[in-house]
């Protein structure tokens, strides 16, 4: 047996379920009822404080102080199918799961977010914190079908956000954001075959009769847990905004660099007993025949503490959004709805793979390795959105409808197809209203994300059996029916003050105009 590759594969299964912590791309919402009402065609509008993160270069759009606080609710409705399992070795086609479907516990994923700034329209700063609109918490049945993928997903990602916008001149503006990125949690379970192959005569999975699955009621199946965390995280957003004339405003946003994460913590393995004297995973760790100890251990046969310390990296993607809005006024110049339309490019190819790294060394058999990086390919695809988005005031200002609707490409391909992240095709439509009372606006939102359902016959997601390397067949976990929906209820606060009104922009105006004519 090689045992190498026996604790390579035991703790590369430990992060099979990354991604969850991310967000086609990993992102499935919008942060700011006003936006998610849209469906985030933002990028040329840009008047609401989040434009931190759609566009900074149009917070000059905005004069005196504004502030606001806002959350998603974010419900999963995802049912898996795990397709028939032919037979392959020694596992039973027609065991208990061998065909079987789970749904995701039901669960509310609440986003918080918050974001202020204060300007005079010549120049903006601004600030903000909030994470990417994603599910961060999925939790499944830990002994369903589904368990050798993902049992449980417990992740926070937030954008510590500081912003800059001057104006270039009076119909043209940049800005930039400088964000930290920080996980300060990522949590992830995730089940693997423990069964070890005695001899030629005692197969590895060896349950109540010599044909069990290893997905059946199995005392060798291992569980294993990560929960890692990152702090350091680095990128940038930069942004145009140009109003062409009365009617039409463009903009154009993009987050220049890659998020490099690089998440430290530990892992844990637990697992039962096997059915015979010194079999099983679990056994074999409590005898000290198998562990993973400090980097400084000398000899296998030294009394060395262990380490169960663990690094994880990936990259989050640069992006681009380009937006074009037309703007509908009344006879006295103001507006009255307005439609825009945003394409919006993400480059999730840079996650080619996800790489985990081991601070000790493997303590096994009689042997003392050091533990190599492992790396698992994910090859993902870049992602392409259309975005269209509405606002229109039929009883005046006060009162804001909204409507929008979106496609996205899929980030996944169907071969690593996993229920750790769910990144199809997707459609999507929304519905919102804002209303102001005074200085103070509240508004809501409710989007409804469909991926339509894509069946995996091709899966490259194996159930890993990593004490028995050598077994010729391997039993793929990924293949089966996914169907999943996303339903998100945004709520939003805005507060705002100092700002100018029309009459006293225009009695300025006239002081100015005034004041010129004199010095003539």
């Amino acid at each position: 047996m090689n045992v190498r590759h026996l604790a390579l594969t035991i703790f590369a299964l430990i992060l099979g379920a990354a991604p969850a912590v991310l967000a086609g791309g990993m992102e499935v919402t919008e942060n700011g009822a006003p936006i998610l009402g849209r469906s985030g065609a933002f990028t040329a509008r840009g008047d609401h404080p989040m434009a931190i993160h759609y566009n900074p270069g149009a917070l000059t759009r905005l004069k005196g102080s504004h502030f606001y606080f806002g959350s998603n609710l974010i419900n999963l409705d995802f049912t898996f199918t795990r397709a028939d399992l032919e037979e392959q070795g020694l596992l039973a086609p027609d065991g208990p799961y061998a065909s079987a479907t789970v749904k995701n516990e039901p669960h509310t994923f609440i986003g918080p977010s918050f974001a202020g700034m204060y300007g005079d329209g010549a120049w903006a700063i601004g600030g903000g914190l909030y994470g990417p609109g994603a599910v961060g918490n999925r939790y499944f049945d830990p002994e369903g079908p589904q368990r050798f993928m993902l049992t449980e997903a417990e992740t926070l990602l937030a954008y510590a956000t500081v912003s800059g916008a001057m104006q270039l001149s009076d119909a043209f503006s940049v800005g930039l954001s400088l964000q930290l990125a920080t996980m300060p949690k990522a949590k992830f379970g995730i089940d693997v075959d423990g069964g070890i192959k005695i001899s030629e005569a005692m197969p590895s999975y060896h349950g109540e009769n010599a044909n069990s699955a290893p997905d059946e009621p199995n005392p060798n199946i291992s569980h294993t847990e990560l929960e890692v965390m990152d702090l350091s995280g680095f990128t940038a957003i930069a942004g145009i905004h140009a109003a062409l004339s009365p009617s039409w405003e463009v903009g154009l946003s993009s987050r220049l660099l890659p998020v490099e994460i690089d998440a430290a913590g530990t892992m844990t393995l637990s697992a039962g007993e096997g059915l015979q004297e010194g079999v099983g995973l679990q056994s074999l760790m409590d005898s000290g025949k198998v562990a993973v100890v400090t980097s400084n251990c000398a000899s296998w046969e030294d009394d060395c503490a262990e380490d169960y310390s663990a690094t994880l990296k990936f990259t989050l993607p640069p992006w681009v959004r380009l937006g074009a809005r037309y703007i509908g006024r009344d006879d006295e110049g103001d507006e009255t709805f307005d439609v825009e339309v945003d394409l919006v490019y993400e480059r999730w190819s840079v996650l080619d793979e996800y790489r985990i790294g081991f601070e000790g060394k493997l303590k096994a058999f009689n042997r003392l390795e050091t533990l190599e990086d492992v790396v698992i390919p994910k090859n993902w695809n870049d992602t392409f959105a259309i975005r269209v988005g509405s606002n229109f005031t039929p009883l005046g200002s006060w009162l804001v409808f909204r409507a929008g609707a979106h496609f996205e490409t899929a980030a996944v391909p169907e071969e690593t197809t996993n229920i750790d992240f769910l990144g199809f095709d997707r459609l999507g439509g929304s519905l919102g209203a804002g209303l102001a009372l005074g200085p103070l606006t509240v508004d809501v939102a409710y989007q409804l994300v469909y991926q339509p359902d894509r069946e995996v016959t091709n899966s490259e997601v194996l159930i890993q059996r990593p004490l028995d390397p050598d077994v010729e067949l391997p039993i793929a976990t990924g293949n089966g029916t996914y169907e999943s929906t996303f339903h998100v209820i945004g709520v939003s606060l805005g507060y705002s003050w100092g700002a100018p009104d029309e009459d006293e922009e225009e009695d300025e105006e006239e002081d100015e105009e005034e004041d010129e004519d004199e010095d003539e």
